[in-house]
């Protein structure tokens, strides 16, 4: 399970905080839950991330830039997964 904090503001709105968790999210899908309300006109001023009741990450803003980041994060999956299968 993966659960989503961060806390945003856009326009004259005050600051809102976000809380998500599902068995549905994943990390990619997390990701791209910031990056679409960035491109919406958001300014993201904290997120953090907990998986599966272990890991706490806070994660950089600055690297929410409008682009979705799932498609990489599933190409990066791809690569190592060949590295791993490889013979040693």
């Amino acid at each position: 399970m993966v659960y989503l904090t961060l806390f945003a503001c856009k326009d004259h709105v005050p600051q809102r905080e976000f809380i998500y968790g599902s068995r549905d999210l994943d990390v990619e899908g997390a990701l791209d839950f910031v990056t679409r309300l960035v491109v919406e006109g958001w300014t993201v001023l904290y997120v953090s991330l907990r998986i599966d009741e272990g890991i706490d990450m806070e994660l950089p803003v600055a690297a929410f830039d409008e682009q979705l980041m799932g498609e990489h994060l599933r190409m990066l999956q791809v690569q190592w997964e060949k590295i791993l299968n490889l013979p040693q």
